[in-house]
């Protein structure tokens, strides 16, 4: 014991720790109950993430094949953020066609600090150069790219070799805010991008990490839910609810001046298509009462005001611009027409912004004629090229009318075109003619500077495929010191007269309406997204443990991003594997808990999960060529553990069914959005078709004959369907309001990803499983879904994922609809929707029946006695259901039919391919949609083996371990099965396993479930 009068050394460190301790824990709990912690953590995690996700790029560009035509004579290349075009071939000093000197580009760069990414598409084959990056004279890096083909490399969608270089805002400040990339020795190399990437302090993340752990596990300690007997204040009708939901929607889509980031339709810009697929849908999903309130409905009818005001009155920039692409088709007038036309009648596109990049001009939907499935005017492949047959150029026309400011002038800059001419008519000076500039070239000559002044500008720009490989297309105004700035952006290019000769105070005026109209509507979506998160909160649905663990979540994959996740690497041989075996061992003793399971049983579950984790590690790593795991995968996983840990230490009190809560919807959505984001923001804007004569161009093609030619009733001009008909409606619909990019439709598969996800959740409560156990088949699923196998067809434009998001949504009308007739009727209608996008859906949408029933238990003899008996007493809704979707099927043969005289589904040459001839197809058909691939086993394969073994095994053999598995959960499987009996499945794996793969990683789920609860029913 202690004494006051002596204390021991001992006894000193004993108070010493004890005191501490107790400090400790104050702080903790003052933190806590401040939540200092969780708004310390969910800034850190938002000012990293945002950081991240927002990059200053700099795309390389090439004026011409031929480099010399830039280099020669010239030592330096200039960029800035406002015109970040550099040539991509940066010669060394043995290149005796650049002048034989060390050549260097200049760029500006972030002022606060960033990582500079330089990406290599190729380099000389023996002797690629040394290249050094500086500030000023401040040496940031010196290194040597590998050695590359040395052939120029035709396709540089991918770089071969990228380097990173740190630049602090102190070393960038003794340098202007420049940085030098210079050629020291060796031959020349190949740009794919320079990028710019904001670049956190460590010790954010840090913080970030130190305020989750206090977070997370002092604030999900079970504790009283606060009940309330109003879900919500009801101080405005519904009608006013959605009213204000559809105001919203209005003020981003309705056109408008480009003064903001809500110019209208089309939606190009990221921010736009974000707002209204991302933020408006989760906020409508989450908390769609918010507008019940007087306050922001008000404040989403005044919005929509104002972008009414823009439509009506404010002055319209930009230039309009034409495409041709064959010589007659100019001389004729007669241009293509593009999504955009829809919006800009009398124009193939609206120029709102300097076309930096080939893949931004409007040559998306050019082809030849005589066979829909081969580009023509395609300019960055050279087999597409070679292919066109009138003629390797396409003409751009554009026509506007420019204000431009005293003491500057106007310039116009390609890149990979020949020298257009633009015709300028001024008043009182009648019509000159301007000769365009050339990136690199200084446009200080005056017949390449437009005057000031008001003039109506017209001109032709002729793009060689044959030379160029990038075009760009550019407006600049140049000041008396040769600085250029974006001259749409600064307000000197206008669509009409009016709009150029408006008053400086109308233009003001549109300005601070564009801008108070862009502020507003992201005040408002903040606010929403508040007062859903406390709405929440208060009915126990979430918590800001949660919500800060969703963060974290979501800034993982990048954090991850920048770890060797490869086979072989220290991470899968010793990281991954503990990660895999700690998530299976945690959900094996999460499932067996929710059953009330002994202590023991839990115990064993809980060993027996870690030991499979490692034993099938051999199995877990594979994933048929692609080894590694992704770090939004991995992320998954860890979000799973994190996310059933909730599920257990959530306040008492909560219903506990359903694992397809909107808390999960939050959690996930949070977690695989920003990342999906950042790896496809540059599809915004854009056209990248994956190869010449991919699925997807083809469902491109047929999207654009019947939106922009009008052809809705053949379909594309087919007599019968040539490839599945729904997708390509819903492709054309989505340019139509995103104009060229590809953004929307890969959002929509994530929201399909989701969608399967709540339907897995249903499904589980159906089953008779709990949350927890439901979210462990729900997180196994996108788990696997982002393996590195998998994800080659999330975002890629094909229709697998989308039709999974039709086919789960009827999943739940059923499963909601009970015995209500109207319900059913109405599933039956999104059912023949879902058959629409995938003929080859018909069993398991007719199989889907089954969720209007009770799950039938017990031994076989019972089972299927119950489920008989249900169909008895149910078959009105049933009888219902399947007529409609009967009709459907009705309708495309007759369709078929009427157009072609053959009531074939398909076209029949197609399905001669697609057909089983003998009983080895069909078997070969399934071993690849069951193993995930034809040449290995996947690691998802594991999955679906199990699952549909496990479900039709319950259909026949039901031991009393076996008896908690519904036994029409086989016929769901086989439902989905049957038909690739009969029609084998076709390259491009994984697709037709992604349809597989939900269902049976529930229903391997069930099994377990049924495992530890060894029910006798």
């Amino acid at each position: 014991m202690c004494q006051q009068s002596h204390i021991p050394p001992s006894c000193s460190i004993a108070r010493l720790v004890s005191w501490a301790d107790q400090f400790l824990l104050q702080v903790t709990v003052l933190l806590n109950k401040a939540h200092l912690s969780g708004i310390v953590a969910a800034l850190t995690a938002i000012h990293v993430l945002a950081a991240w996700v927002i990059p200053l790029r700099y795309p390389a560009y090439s004026p011409s094949d031929d480099p010399a035509t830039y280099w020669v004579g010239k030592s330096a290349a200039h960029a800035k953020a406002v015109l970040p075009l550099v040539p991509d071939r940066l010669p060394g000093p043995l290149d005796a066609w650049a002048g034989g000197e060390g050549k260097r580009i200049v760029m500006e760069a972030p002022s606060s600090g960033a990582v500079m990414e330089i990406a290599f598409a190729d380099t000389h084959e023996t002797q690629p150069p040394l290249i050094r990056v500086s500030a000023g004279e401040v040496i940031l890096a010196e290194f040597r790219p590998p050695k590359g083909s040395g052939g120029g490399k035709e396709d540089i969608s991918d770089p071969f070799f990228t380097q990173k270089v740190s630049v602090s805002s102190a070393q960038l400040a003794s340098s202007g805010g420049e940085v030098t990339i210079f050629t020291m020795d060796g031959s020349w190399a190949r740009l794919h991008s320079v990028t710019f990437r904001a670049m956190p302090p460590i010790w954010e993340a840090l913080i970030a990490i130190m305020a989750l752990g206090l977070f997370f596990f002092f604030n999900t300690r079970p504790g009283p839910v606060k009940e309330r007997e109003e879900e919500a204040p009801a101080s405005s009708p519904a009608v006013i609810a959605a009213s204000a939901i559809g105001s919203l929607v209005v003020a981003i889509v309705l056109p408008g001046p480009h003064f903001g980031l809500l110019d209208g339709l089309p939606l190009s810009t990221l921010e736009e298509t974000v707002a209204l697929m991302v933020a408006i849908p989760a906020l409508a999903i989450l908390g769609p009462r918010f507008f019940r309130l007087r306050l922001p409905a008000a404040a989403a009818f005044f919005l929509l005001a104002i972008k009414l005001g823009l439509w009506m009155g404010a002055p319209v920039g930009g230039m309009g611009l034409k495409i041709f692409d064959t010589p007659v088709e100019a001389d004729r007038g007669e241009y293509k027409r593009t999504y955009d036309t829809l919006v800009n009648p009398g124009m193939s596109a609206r120029i709102t912004a300097p076309l930096l990049e080939g893949s931004q001009f409007p040559v998306d939907w050019l082809w030849r004629r005589d066979s829909r499935f081969t580009l023509i005017s395609y300019p960055f492949k050279r087999e597409a090229r070679e292919s066109h047959q009138g003629g390797h150029w396409i003409a751009a026309r554009v026509e506007a009318w420019v204000d431009v400011p005293p003491g500057q002038k106007l310039a116009f800059i390609t890149v990979g075109a020949e020298k257009g001419t633009i015709s300028v008519l001024t008043s009182g000076a009648g019509e000159r003619e301007y000769i365009s500039s050339t990136v690199g070239e200084e446009p200080l000559a005056p017949d390449r500077l437009i005057p000031s002044g008001v003039s109506h500008i017209s001109g032709d720009f002729v793009f060689t495929l044959d030379v160029a490989r990038h075009y760009a297309l550019a407006q600049a105004l140049v000041g008396p010191d040769g600085d250029m700035a974006d001259a749409i952006e600064a307000g000197a290019v206008w669509m009409d007269e009016d709009s150029a000769r408006s008053s400086s105070l109308r233009r003001w005026m549109a300005r601070i309406g564009a801008a108070f109209l862009d502020w507003g509507m992201a005040a408002l979506l903040a606010w929403w997204g508040i007062w859903t998160l406390s709405y929440m909160r208060s009915r126990g649905e979430a918590s800001p443990a949660l919500l800060v663990a969703g963060i974290l979540a979501a800034v993982a994959p990048f954090a991850l991003a920048g770890v060797d996740l490869s086979s072989g690497s220290v991470a899968s041989m010793w990281i991954i594997p503990l990660m895999v075996a700690g998530a299976m061992a945690y959900w094996a003793w999460a499932m067996a808990t929710e059953v009330d399971a002994a202590r023991n049983q839990a115990l064993t579950a809980a060993a027996a999960g870690g030991l499979a984790g490692v034993g099938l590690w051999p199995i877990l790593v594979n994933d048929c060529g692609g080894g590694a795991w992704t770090p939004v995968g991995l992320s998954t996983l860890v979000a799973g553990v994190l996310y059933v840990h909730w599920l257990k230490v959530r306040p008492s009190g909560q219903n506990d069914k359903g694992g397809d809560r909107p808390s999960f919807t939050l959690f996930t959505g949070m977690l695989i959005f920003p990342w999906f984001i950042w790896k496809w923001h540059d599809k915004t804007g854009k056209f990248f078709p994956y190869d010449d004569l991919s699925d997807f161009l083809t469902y491109q093609v047929f999207a654009r004959e019947i939106w922009v030619e009008g052809d809705w009733w053949h379909a594309a001009g087919e007599p019968v369907f040539f490839y599945q008909p729904g997708y390509r409606y819903i492709a054309g619909a989505l340019h139509a309001m995103f104009g060229q990019s590809f953004l929307a439709q890969s959002i929509l598969e994530l929201w399909a990803i989701l969608l399967t996800c709540a339907a897995l959740g249903v499904i589980g409560r159906w089953g008779g499983l709990g949350a927890r156990t439901s979210a462990v088949a729900q997180f196994a699923y996108i788990a696997l879904l982002f393996g590195p196998h998998f994800m080659t067809h999330v975002g890629l434009g094909m229709q697998e994922l989308t039709a999974n998001l039709f086919l789960f949504a009827v999943i739940i009308l059923v499963a909601r609809s009970g015995a209500d007739p109207w319900p059913m009727a109405v599933a039956g209608l999104v059912a023949v929707l879902a058959f629409w996008l995938r003929f080859d859906r018909l069993g398991v949408l007719a199989a889907a029946v089954i969720f209007c029933m009770a799950p039938a238990g017990g031994s076989a003899r019972q089972a299927w006695g119950t489920l008989y008996g249900e169909f008895r007493a149910r078959w009105k809704p049933v009888g219902i259901y399947l007529s409609i979707l009967a009709a459907g099927v009705a309708a495309v043969a007759l369709r078929n039919l009427v157009f072609g005289g053959d009531p074939a589904l398909l076209y029949r040459e197609n399905m001669d391919l697609l057909t089983c001839k003998d009983m080895a197809c069909s078997l070969r058909g399934y071993r690849q949609i069951l193993a995930g691939s034809i040449t290995c086993l996947d690691r998802a394969g594991v999955v679906m083996i199990a699952g549909v073994v496990g479900a039709i095994a319950a259909m026949v053999i039901r031991p009393s371990w076996l008896r908690g598995v519904p036994v029409s959960m086989g016929l769901l499987i086989l439902g989905l099965l049957a038909p690739y009996w009969v029609g084998g499945p076709t390259n491009f794996e994984p697709k037709f396993s992604m349809h597989l793969l939900p269902i049976a990683a529930i229903c391997l789920v069930l099994t377990f479930h049924s495992i530890l609860t060894r029910r006798r029913i």
